[in-house]
């Protein structure tokens, strides 16, 4: 058998983690003397201790650990659990690294204007999507669908798109993707068609870039949303 001072030197570890993990139960010494209170470890620990060292590299907490080895999990099974959460950290981490080399590169937040919007006569579909994503798969599917009816794009007017849910939802979103045409036509497998009426006051973004950019659809508008209403206040105000 080997000290914990000897099993520290062959394994790379500090005493105080050895004495620790003992505390907690992970790895516990083969032999401790009643008298004397020293920890002897066998040889066989030592593929003990290096896997328990990769599971904390890993980011497992020590909770984490205890369970594999109280329960006798397959560590394996685990370590492979732990690979697919890593990943979905990974995917986050990336994503949230874009925005910001986006921010750097001089793209301060877009500007807030208010306008009023005119009347407009529109294709309208009313859908729930799981996710901002499917927006992606709803505009093209709409499409086709206006393409059926003989539906002409209106170039000079503009489509938006209306949300319905009383807060900003991540997921199961209530909309309505709404595009300008230029006649009404009959109503067909869920495309309504009908006239949106003049808006006189609207806080308005202008996006310039890829429409992926707009990650959070709250998040660039909200930081102008304070200055739009303040200088509609106002205009309102010059009005009474």
């Amino acid at each position: 058998m080997y000290s914990i001072g000897q099993f520290s030197k062959m394994n790379r570890v500090t005493v105080k983690r050895l004495r620790y993990y003992d505390q907690v139960g992970i790895v516990t010494p083969a032999y401790t003397d009643p008298n004397t209170g020293y920890r002897y470890y066998r040889s066989n620990q030592i593929e003990t201790l290096h896997r328990v060292l990769a599971m904390r590299q890993l980011g497992f907490s020590i909770a984490e650990i205890q369970e594999v080895i109280s329960k006798q999990q397959d560590w394996q099974t685990m370590i492979s659990k732990k690979k697919e959460e890593l990943e979905k950290k990974s995917v986050l981490l990336n994503r949230q690294l874009q925005q910001a080399n986006y921010y750097l590169l001089d793209h301060s937040p877009p500007q807030i204007i208010v306008k009023s919007l005119p009347e407009v006569t529109v294709a309208s579909m009313k859908l729930t999507l799981p996710h901002y994503d499917d927006l992606f798969v709803a505009y093209p599917a709409m499409g086709d669908k206006m393409r059926e009816t003989h539906s002409v794009v209106d170039p000079i007017q503009y489509c938006f798109t209306r949300f319905y849910d009383g807060e900003f939802k991540e997921t199961n979103i209530n909309l309505e993707i709404c595009e300008a045409v230029t006649e009404k036509k009959d109503n067909h497998d869920g495309l309504i068609f009908k006239d949106i009426a003049k808006v006189p006051f609207a806080a308005c973004l202008l996006h310039r870039d890829r429409t992926r950019q707009l990650a959070n659809p709250t998040q660039n508008f909200t930081s102008g949303l304070k200055k739009a209403i303040i200088h509609l206040l106002v205009h309102l105000e010059k009005l009474s």
